[in-house]
């Protein structure tokens, strides 16, 4: 149990998201030789991470909330106008979006630093005390919450790849802005951090059903 704890501990650090279509995007404007890239910018461009760990995902959120915000409030500014078009609609519905995402990101990364807490926690009990009820909990909680953002991240990805598809059968855009919503495909997927830790907070769980002093 205190091995995949600690083992957990350091991959919950670890990438959790990834979006693969930055590489993509990148790779392909790289191959085409979009903008006259030179060896050391082609280098940079290829050095880019698209993976995010839980704190950058939670700074990205509070990005998106700002944006959901300042949206909010032209949107209250054309409606004191007056304005009922449909591009005030849009802008509503980009709100609602915006702030449902933000609000996510914080409460899944309010639930990642309790599952840290209850780790270290657990593991001070157990070692100390040798109370295993906390740590195998905090092991259960936490291969949850990474599930949680695994099934999450393969949904957010097929809604947006869903989108993309959408929109490329009802737009008639040339094949270049085709070619490049294609690369939008897909758009979000679990990365290394959420799926060990998965493995390793069940396994610990796990253990101290099975393996007893």
């Amino acid at each position: 149990m205190i091995f995949a704890a600690v083992l957990a501990l350091v991959f919950m650090f670890q990438a959790w998201f990834s979006f693969p279509f930055v590489n993509k995007l990148l790779n392909a404007a790289v191959a085409s030789g979009a903008g006259g890239f030179t060896g050391m910018e082609t280098a940079i461009v290829q050095s880019v991470n698209p993976s995010v760990t839980m704190p950058e995902l939670f700074t990205l959120g509070n990005k998106v909330g700002s944006i959901a915000d300042a949206s909010a409030q032209q949107v209250s500014l054309y409606s004191s106008y007056g304005a009922t078009d449909s591009s005030l609609l849009q802008m509503k519905q980009m709100v609602s979006t915006f702030g449902t995402v933000s609000l996510v990101t914080k409460v899944l990364f309010a639930l990642w630093v309790i599952c840290i807490v209850a780790l270290v926690v657990g593991v001070a009990l157990r070692l100390f005390r040798g109370f295993d009820a906390v740590l195998f909990f905090a092991l259960a909680g936490t291969a949850v919450v990474a599930l949680v953002c695994t099934i999450g991240s393969f949904v957010l990805g097929g809604i947006v790849e869903g989108l993309i598809s959408d929109m490329a059968s009802y737009s008639s855009s040339s094949s270049s802005v085709n070619l490049t919503m294609s690369l939008l495909s897909p758009f979000m997927a679990p990365a290394y951090g959420a799926v060990v830790t998965i493995m390793l907070g069940a396994a610990g769980a796990l253990s101290s059903l099975v393996l007893k002093d």
